[in-house]
């Protein structure tokens, strides 16, 4: 994957759709740190030459090093969303194991989660993004948040909507990749108090899986 700096983390199970029967990708906004914090010493914008398994490493963290800080919440939150319920650890590892997870912004590591990717910073991965799909041929993919749904590719696609059982929508972008439709969703981040109430959240997954 010549254009992908860092490297989704890869379930083992995806190929087989491991516990949804289908492949599934998770699509996250970007990596955040400063050359105080580590990642070799090496400014933001140095970062996906020098730590390709960034993503991978934090995933990994989460199942095997859970300490409750804010940005582990964001992976118990969605897991929760997803299966809806609270997961034994056997269940969240075979969760990880079903998915691929990536970070969509390829060019840079940004200083704060409260600084948001610009225009370039997206539009400069969008060849990454493509390859990806090409790659892993997701069946379905889940959206971290409106401001990077926004921020994707059209790609010639067209829109659709989930509706749940209260009425409430969420919005649904198809693309056409080699001839598949590839439905994307978009949910409220993780980390956000509305993508917290995974409760909420778990009709849209149970709608658009199934």
């Amino acid at each position: 994957m010549s254009k992908i700096y860092f490297q989704p983390w890869f379930g083992g199970a995806y190929e087989s759709g491991g516990v949804f029967k289908q492949k599934i990708l998770v699509l996250g906004d970007g990596h955040y740190c400063t050359k105080d914090e580590g990642c070799r010493g090496v400014l933001p914008e140095e970062c996906p030459k020098h730590c390709p398994k960034f993503t991978i490493d934090v995933v990994s963290q989460y199942l095997n090093a859970y300490d409750g800080r804010g940005d582990q919440q964001t992976y118990l939150c969605f897991e929760r969303a997803v299966m809806g319920k609270v997961l034994s650890d056997e269940e969240k590892k075979a969760f990880w194991n079903s998915i691929v997870f990536y970070n969509y912004v390829q060019t840079t590591c940004l200083n704060d989660p409260r600084q948001a990717p610009t225009t370039e910073h997206y539009r400069s991965s969008e060849d990454a993004f493509k390859e990806l799909i090409e790659t892993f041929q997701p069946d379905k993919i889940i959206v971290w948040g409106k401001r990077l749904y926004n921020a994707l590719p059209d790609w010639g696609g067209y829109a659709s909507e989930v509706k749940i059982s209260n009425g409430d929508t969420t919005y649904v972008w198809h693309y056409n990749i080699n001839g598949r439709d590839i439905p994307a969703m978009v949910v409220y981040h993780p980390c956000c108090p509305q993508g917290k109430s995974w409760e909420y959240w778990h009709e849209f997954y149970e709608t658009f899986f199934y």
